[in-house]
């Protein structure tokens, strides 16, 4: 009986969401509230003329019972005469006085007509027959059902007399059906397979879409009889009023479009016209037309599509989770058609066809990969709406229903006008009219011409897919052909893949053609391609990846040993699958991949980077890097505006490709496109809408010293010249003779770039035969040298943008006096000639002369870029070439007399005066060159340091031996008879001897810093791709300078060598200063407390983003510095472990010769580093201010000054990754006092009241007196252990005992830590209690040679007899899980059973080892603080279980970091906080848990420190090992209810099995027993059953006062005894509780009940047979609620999941429970 209830319960709840509205249909068919219904059909209504069927059916009796006790009930409910609209439930009763449940079908004054719902009659009663109801009496469904058959219309305009014998023969048969939609009066539109198929086959009507049928049969009950068809069933013949009439265009599904690609959009203009079919109708506001002139097109596509997946579905299965958004798929009618994926079903897939409009469930095997050939012709439907409802005319309105509904109906042409486009809808708004366009009407904008311009890019593509297609066995053979003798190289510009030479790159040709889709975009200079030949390859490439990859554990195929350069197959972060790619950086969690397929790079965990097989590097690395020809910035960089102007032109879409260049290993290239009915250039786009400038050179070429280009266009540049500075027609003419004698290639040499206007750049040029110069070929012929030479007579075309260039008249074999006056590297340094001193000395004076003057103009950087600029080591002034960067305050000059730049805040720039033509016109002084024979070479950091210091500012001999490309000069140098490149190498050598002995000498140490006498670098730098390093000093020639002899210049680089000695101390940067009272916006980088945290300005974001940039590839060219005589307040570069990237730093704290601790001055937050991860730091970064402002906020704390951690949370939380604005208000020495506005709110106002609502507590001092001095965790630590020789020593003999262990054992101290330190973590081990065990992410590197150095120790080491081993022990373990060793603490030794139990101080977690497998730690180890951290979470007294497991999954999924609190002495532990990301924990936990109405409270901390940890989880709870997420654990079944419930145990722990059966095997009877207030759910117990002699550990689960339940947990099954009987629970001995649970409760992962809630007997018995098979592997997804096990069950591959579903007793979820954020969630 209770079972019947619950059907009928159901068969409420489906009815009830039924109901509609009174007057029009309110539930269009929802895929996911389908509701099956069986009838048995009673009555059929078909007529001939009447467009739809309708029907009576009775549903099958399943509660009388109900029925009945209803029936009584109306009849004893008092009757309450009211008046009861149409449609209107009601009871009505009958000649017989007997009432019945109905609904009022009309009325005609005080006479109705109503509909007896559970009996089907109708009745025409007096209102005095009729009563109101209340909605409980229709809470049952009606027993008897109307409804229409969904989807069928006649093939004609009425029924055939075959198909009204057919539907007339149903009555009487039982039907099974879909529910689509109800009408009002629960009029039902049911969908029936079994009478559509036959209806189709028999061709007795057609099929209609039943977006298309609803609409049809709303438009029956819309307009009088006859009006669309000449018979209107009874039910549909209740009209609108006019009123709801002209509401109709509110009748909209929300979701009925689904978003397409912009360029596949067809775009119409507005007042256009054309000929179209409608295909679907959703609503007047809503509908698909078919463009009629793209028939022919479509026909074209359809039939290639079928060709071409007929052919390859059998052979392509891939995955539909894989087949993203696009897709091909097969209608019902047997066509393949292009569509977009709706939704996943359990067996199907929900598809909307783009070119029809329509929705289809489609078959999984029947849905493929949209090639992108296929994507060429844009939607051949466009969606619309009428135009008519905004005008409220209802003549007009029925007008446009008539023709719309007519055009559906008969499926013909008609003529619409485009009145509107709303972008936001994607909707055209249009008129229909009576009469279609004939094939000769001309219209000035008419549809059919525009169609015409959008299908001309996809014929040709179109139709030779099924021309070229072959069988997939030839055209794979054919791919392994092409990449085998495709001529490759390089894959990236940044990227060398010299040593991964398995795996090539595509290689397009010089002025080639090729079609592409651009994959990747950094700007439109920096994007990556793929063409798009190569698709059919890649996708059977992805496809094989696929398979291979997405099964693999954690641990299975793993990249060993991985090193740059390394190809490797890598799982992208953003979809989860797996890519081929190349290894970038490795880190210590995780590596830095380049994708070769896309071009673009992440950073992701190393269990996610997989070997790459041989057989998936044969096909070329398809990502080719490109630059848009000619295209360039308006303003010198790249906006994101810009940029995502270029992405929304070639996202999405093929492209063509014009190669026109190469440089390096990236092509300049013309990208064509087709965007819906528009075609064109995308640079010539960029530069109509404003984004892009179009040169003929780049503005890099422009600027360096010479710059040559091959075939440049000298028409245009003939042009120019003549028609800008007159020159004579005879000039002209002798210019154009010097061109077309040339016969071949042209040299263009850029002597300037001019700034002509409007906004265009113009480059003064020189052209060059191999054999003569334009220049002189003119003047041989009578141009008069002044015109030449003089770039002054270039003034009239504009403003120079670049001071000029000259060569000085260097020739190839010339020797020049030089002096070096900036030294990059050996293959960059630049030089003066020593002949041009006069010009330098001119230029200094007259720009002394100008910046002491007072009354300058301000400098613009947006009229020019020419000025002088303050170099901030001298404060002198000198010319420069500014560029922009990434911050309002800042530009960077490059000093064009000297070779380097450096940032220059802008006020310390001045522009040079008009008047000022030498400064303006005399040629750049600095030459870059390089030293010759070196430019392959890698040059040591200490050698080029050398270089610098032998020759910087020295007189010196130069050969010029050669000319680059670029107008670098390459050059040998003579120091006096010394050849200086002879010398280099000599130094090289030495190095290089140097290097290899030290190798010998330290070993296999990471992490050792040597000191070496002569050099204390060895890091090497490649000089032939090292990033540019400017630390040029240009005060090496002043006025005072060039006044002195060679010997002052030889005087300064003795000052230079001297002070390079200095190191720069923090006073020495520039300092910031802000006005009292003043407000700026910023963030909090870093707090220790509301008294003491720093801010950055938000217009300093930029630039501290650029100078962590810059800083890093700084580092890489510099090499590691090896500074051992640092002090404090040294400013230097230090190396963020947590993020791995550099910052500049200042030493606060000299920690010992092996650590430093320092403060990353630009962000305010401090670490300890060891001299590995520091270097000095280059003087060009010494010219930015610190970027992070210490600050104070103005409120006091508590009287002692200092601030609680739960007040110090409360500020982190409010201003946590939040803009503030900051008001200044004091400034106390280096630290201002401010106020911080957050939200709106002062949070100095914020903190008084919350002090004022809490009682303050104080910090307990972290003052451990008795403890020995720390040995700090660094890199460098070990190495010097074992030098000193302390980790050995021991005799290798048997086990002896210990002769000289004393009684009280040496301890293991924890980490030095300290109140406020922020950590990045992962959690090791995690106890029900709340406690956890954590390592930070700084000293993982160490833990591992920890690990190693403990191998050699128990080598040595001697082994300890059981009578040495006691409780608090410190000794080494090995476990017995994965044989290493570990140092431990001896919790409790068994003699009998010769166990110890130990725990693992550097991981967190307990183990039961055997008594020969402990030996001796020496106390040098010992001394190394604890790597296991013990914490306790701060906010976690108040979490009930459910919340809690949301902690687990947090703390496993995601990376966090720790805020130290405080330390709790009595319990050894550190109270904490999490952060995810930048957010707490605690807000993370309220965000998923809003959903469950549950709010974490935020109670304060303990006010005792010595207070024990909550119990409110588990009375002497057990532990449990926590698994990983993503890992497959082989193991079996041990307790199995349903797939939603049951127990496993897994063999990993099975060691752990055989140990705890031998424990509870020792234990005596007459054990405790366990108190009776304690006799409640959620404590353990030990409990011994009559039937067995063993004991077993269980958890009470259930009390009553009958019975207690227990959960037996090393197994998962309940037992039950009687309460009387709980004087047999015991105590459970403190050392079993160490031991993990054993078995895991566990539910199938995504898999719910196919037929309501729970799992049917024939599920379960299935489930229990498929559970008994040997060698099972569970897959572990992630902790559900109660610490459930989310879990896929795979046998021999197969997925047990598949095998419920597959039998029909399981679908997949819908609606996924997850423990994690939707976004992370990886499908």
């Amino acid at each position: 009986m209770a079972l019947t209830r619950r059907l009928c319960a159901e068969r409420c709840r489906v009815f009830k969401r039924a109901e509609v509205s009174k007057d029009r249909m309110d539930s269009l068919p929802p895929s996911p509230d389908v509701v099956d219904m069986n009838l048995k059909i009673t009555r059929i209504e078909c007529h001939p003329e009447c467009l739809v069927v309708v029907f009576q059916g009775q549903c099958e009796p399943g509660c009388e019972l109900d029925y009945y006790i209803l029936q009584n009930e109306i009849q004893r409910v008092f009757k309450v005469k009211d008046t009861v609209c149409v449609g209107g439930s009601c009871l009505v009763e009958d000649m017989e006085g007997t009432w019945h449940r109905g609904r009022v079908l009309e009325k005609r004054q005080s006479v109705y007509e109503a509909f007896l719902i559970d009996t089907g009659q109708v009745l025409v009663v007096e209102e005095t027959h009729l009563a109101s109801a209340c909605a409980e009496l229709f809470q049952l469904p009606p027993k008897v059902v109307l409804g229409v058959f969904a989807s069928l219309l006649p093939l004609g305009e009425k029924w055939s007399p075959k198909a009204i014998n057919y539907f007339s023969s149903l009555v009487g048969l039982q039907i099974m059906g879909h529910v689509k939609a109800v009408l009002p009066y629960q009029l039902f539109i049911l969908e029936v397979p079994k009478i559509l198929s036959d209806v189709l086959e028999l061709r007795l009507g057609k099929r209609i879409d039943i977006d298309s049928f609803c609409f049809i049969v709303e438009m029956l009950r819309v307009f009088p009889q006859e009006m669309l068809c000449k018979r209107v069933p009874q039910l549909l013949q209740q009209k609108y009023p006019v009123k709801e009439l002209l509401t109709f265009s509110n009748l909209e599904k929300p979701t009925d479009f689904w978003p397409v690609p912009d360029d596949i959009f067809p775009h119409l203009p507005v007042g256009s016209k054309g000929n179209v079919k409608i295909t679907v109708v959703l609503s007047p506001n809503k509908f698909y037309c078919q463009l009629q002139k793209w028939q022919k097109e479509l026909e074209d596509l359809t039939g290639a599509m079928h060709l071409y997946y007929e052919a390859t579905s059998a052979e392509n299965n891939k995955s539909v989770d894989n087949l993203g958004l696009l897709c091909a798929a097969k209608r019902q009618n047997g066509q393949w058609h292009r569509g977009v994926i709706k939704q996943l079903l359990s067996d199907r897939v929900e598809v909307w066809f783009m070119d029809f409009g329509n929705i289809e469930a489609v078959p999984s095997s029947c849905v493929q990969k949209l090639k992108v050939e296929f994507m060429a012709l844009p939607m051949v439907s466009f969606p619309g709406a009428l135009s008519c409802f905004d005008s409220g005319d209802e003549t007009l309105i029925k007008v446009q229903l008539k023709e719309l509904t007519q055009a559906l109906i008969g499926q013909s042409s008609v003529c619409v006008r485009v009145d509107l486009f709303s972008d936001t809808k994607h909707l055209y708004y249009v008129t229909l009219q009576s009469q279609k366009l004939g094939i000769n009407d001309k219209h000035p904008e008419n549809l059919n011409e525009a169609a015409a311009l959008c299908v001309s890019l996809a014929e040709t593509e179109i139709k030779s897919v099924a021309v070229n297609y072959k069988p997939c066995h030839e055209r794979h053979d054919s791919v392994k052909n092409d990449a085998a003798n495709e001529h490759t190289k390089p894959c990236s510009p940044e990227l060398d893949m010299s040593s991964s030479t398995h795996c090539k790159r595509v290689e397009m040709q010089m002025n080639s053609c090729c079609a592409a889709f651009v994959v990747y975009v950094r700007n439109p200079s920096d994007f990556w391609i793929q063409p798009c030949e190569y698709q059919n390859e890649f996708q059977a490439l992805m496809k094989n990846i696929a398979d291979t990859y997405d099964q693999c554990g954690a641990d299975e195929m793993a990249l060993r040993s991985p090193e740059p350069g390394l190809l490797c197959c890598a799982r992208y972060s953003k979809d989860m699958h797996y890519y081929r790619a190349l290894v970038i950086e490795v880190l210590p969690v995780s590596i830095t991949v380049y994708f070769l397929d896309f071009g673009n790079t992440d950073t992701v965990p190393c269990c996610d980077v997989k070997a790459l097989l041989p057989e998936f590097s044969g096909l070329p690395a398809l990502a080719v890097c490109c630059a848009l020809a000619c295209t360039f910035p308006p303003d010198d960089v790249w906006t994101k505006k810009e940029t995502d102007f270029f992405k929304e032109i070639v996202f999405n879409k093929p492209v063509l490709l014009h190669v026109i260049g190469k440089q390096n290993n990236k092509y300049d290239v013309n990208v064509m496109y087709g965007n819906g009915l528009q075609k064109g250039n995308v640079a010539t786009c960029m530069v109509q809408a404003g984004h892009a400038e179009y040169w003929e050179k780049t503005p890099d070429s422009v600027l360096n010293s010479s710059k040559t280009s091959q075939g440049l266009n000298t028409h245009t540049l003939k042009k120019e010249k003549a028609g800008s500075l007159n020159w004579s027609e005879d000039m002209c003419r002798l210019f154009e003779d010097f061109i077309s004698a040339s016969g071949g290639p042209l040299t263009c040499t850029i002597y300037a770039v001019v700034l002509a206007k409007p906004s265009c750049l113009c480059n003064i040029v020189d052209i060059q035969t191999p054999s003569i110069s334009a220049e002189e070929f003119l003047r041989e012929r009578g141009l008069p040298q002044s015109e030449c030479m003089d770039l002054r007579n270039f003034a009239s075309l504009g403003s120079l943008y670049s001071f000029c260039y000259s060569p000085f008249n260097l020739k190839i074999g010339n020797e020049e006096e030089v002096y070096i006056t900036h030294i990059h590297s050996l293959s960059e340094f630049y030089c003066q000639l020593n002949r041009n001193s006069e010009t330098i000395e001119a230029l200094m004076k007259e720009i002394s002369a100008i910046s002491k003057t007072s009354d300058f103009a301000k400098y613009d950087t947006s009229n020019t870029r020419l000025c002088i600029a303050k170099y901030f080591e001298d404060g002198l002034f000198y010319r420069a070439l500014t560029f922009p960067v990434e911050s309002t305050s800042y530009l960077c000059a490059d000093f064009v007399d000297f070779g380097n730049k450096s940032m220059v805040e802008r006020d310390q720039l001045m522009p040079i005066p008009d008047s000022a033509t030498d400064l303006i016109f005399t040629p750049m002084q600095a030459i870059k060159c390089c030293l010759s024979d070196l430019t392959e070479t890698e040059i040591p950091a200490s050698v080029t340091r050398w270089f610098e210091e032998s020759f910087s500012s020295k007189l010196l001999k130069a050969v010029i031996v050669s000319r680059e490309s670029d107008g670098q000069i390459v050059v040998e140098l003579y120091d006096g008879e010394l050849k200086v490149s002879q010398k280099v190498k000599e130094k090289i050598v030495e190095e290089l001897a140097l290097k290899n002995y030290t190798e010998q000498f330290v070993g296999s140490y990471k992490g050792v810093t040597c000191h070496m006498e002569s050099d204390k670098e060895m890091n090497k730098v490649t000089v032939k791709n090292s990033p540019r390093r400017p630390a040029l000093n240009p005060k090496e020639i002043t006025v005072n300078a060039l006044s002195e002899s060679h010997n002052g210049r030889r005087n300064y680089t003795g000052h230079r060598e001297k002070s390079k000695k200095n190191i720069p101390k923090l006073i020495s940067l520039p300092q910031r200063g802000f006005q009292v009272d003043s407000e700026v916006a910023g963030y909090i980088s870093h707090v220790n407390s509301p008294s003491s945290f720093f801010v950055q300005l938000a217009e300093d974001k930029n630039l501290i983003i650029q100078l962590a940039k810059d800083l890093k590839e700084s580092v890489m060219n510099i090499g590691e510095n090896c500074l051992n005589k640092l002090t404090i307040g040294d400013l230097i570069v230090a190396e963020h472990d947590t993020y791995c990237f550099y910052c500049r730093a200042v030493i606060k704290t000299l920690k010992s010769r092996h650590s430093f601790e320092v403060e990353f001055i630009d962000y305010g937050n401090t670490a300890v580093v060891s001299p590995s991860k520091v270097c000095r730091i280059e003087k060009k970064f010494l010219t930015l201010p610190r970027l992070s402002v210490h600050c104070s906020l103005r409120v006091k704390p508590v009287p002692d000054g200092s601030w609680t951690s739960e007040i110090t949370s409360y500020f982190l939380s409010k201003i946590n990754n939040k803009p503030v604005t900051c008001k200044f208000l004091k400034q106390r020495g280096e630290q201002w006092e401010i106020d911080v506005i957050c939200d709106g709110k002062s949070m100095s106002r914020d903190l008084l009241q919350k002090k004022g609502r809490t009682k303050w507590q104080n910090a307990p001092a972290h003052h451990r007196a008795r403890r020995s001095k720390q040995v700090l965790v660094t890199t460098g630590s070990l190495q010097d252990r074992k030098s000193s020789n302390c980790l050995g020593g021991w005799r290798k003999t048997k086990a002896v005992r210990m002769k000289n262990i004393p009684k009280t054992p040496l301890k293991v101290f924890p980490q030095d830590l300290i109140s406020g330190q922020v950590e990045g973590a992962k959690v090791t081990s995690i106890s029900e209690s709340g406690e956890l065990h954590v390592q930070l992410f700084r000293n993982l590197e160490f833990l591992h040679e920890l690990d190693a150095v403990l191998v050699k120790e128990a080598q040595r080491s001697d082994l300890l007899t059981v009578d040495d081993i006691e409780a608090g022990l410190v000794c080494m373990t090995k476990s017995e899980n994965n044989l290493r060793w570990y140092r431990s603490e001896v919790i409790k030794k068994f003699v009998k059973e010769k166990l110890v139990l130990v725990f693992f101080m550097d991981y967190g977690n307990c183990e039961m080892v055997s008594v020969s497998n402990v030996k001796m730690l020496s106390d040098e180890m010992k001394s190394i603080p604890k790597q296991a951290v013990l914490c306790k979470w701060v906010w976690l007294k108040k979490l009930n279980k459910l919340e809690f497991v949301h902690v687990i999954n947090a703390l496993l999924v995601y990376e966090i970091r720790i805020v130290f609190l405080r330390y709790l002495e009595c319990s050894r532990m550190w109270e904490v906080d999490i952060l995810i990301g930048e957010v707490l924990l605690l807000e993370h936990l309220n965000k998923i848990l809003s959903h469950y109405q549950t709010a974490v409270g935020r109670e304060k901390a303990s006010n005792t420190d010595c207070k024990e940890l909550d119990t409110s989880f588990r009375i002497n709870s057990m532990t449990w090992t926590l698994l990983h997420s993503g890992r497959s654990y082989p193991g079996f079944a041990t307790a199995v209810t349903d797939p939603s419930n049951f127990c496993v145990q897994f063999e990993v722990f099975f060691n752990c099995m055989e140990k705890l059966a031998l424990l509870l095997s020792g234990l005596p009877d007459n054990l405790p027993a366990l108190p009776e207030e304690l006799v409640a759910p959620g404590t353990n117990c030990l409990v011994k059953f009559e039937c067995e002699a063993q004991w077993n550990r269980a958890e009470i689960s259930e009390v009553t006062s009958q019975s207690v339940v227990l959960t037996i947990i090393d197994y998962g099954f309940l037992k039950s005894i009687p309460y009387s009987d709980i004087h047999k629970l015991k105590v459970v001995p403190e050392s079993l509780s160490y031991l993990p649970r054993l078995a895991y409760s566990c539910s199938l992962h995504e898999v719910v009940p196919s037929r309501g809630e729970c799992w049917s007997d024939e599920a379960k018995l299935l489930f229990h047979e498929l559970l008994n098979k040997p060698d099972l592997v569970f897959h572990f997804k992630h902790y559900g609620s109660e610490m459930k096990l989310e879990v896929d069950v795979l046998h021999k591959k197969s997925n047990l999941a598949h095998t419920l579903i597959s039998a029909g007793h399981a679908v997949y979820s819908k609606a996924r429970c997850c423990l994690i954020p939707v976004d992370q969630i990886k499908v």
